[in-house]
């Protein structure tokens, strides 16, 4: 019973991590800076991050006009 409860615990973490990472940033992907927003979906969070090589500020966020939606 408990080995079959860590198994699920051990997949679903995960998956739910990597979901709320994407509802956060607004991207898919683990949030990556080079990584597509979702179509039709708003986000609250907003997060900026500098473009090591070209030394661009990319704004990760998908939201322009301040909407929060429940990811």
């Amino acid at each position: 019973m408990y080995g079959l409860t860590l198994a699920a615990l051990t997949v679903l973490l995960p998956i739910g991590l990597v979901k709320s990472l994407d509802c956060l940033t607004g991207r898919t992907g683990f949030g990556l800076i080079y990584t597509k927003c979702n179509p039709g979906i708003n986000y609250c969070a907003k997060g900026t991050a500098v473009d090591p090589v070209y030394g661009h500020v990319i704004d990760k966020g998908c939201d322009t006009e301040n909407f929060c939606d429940v990811c």
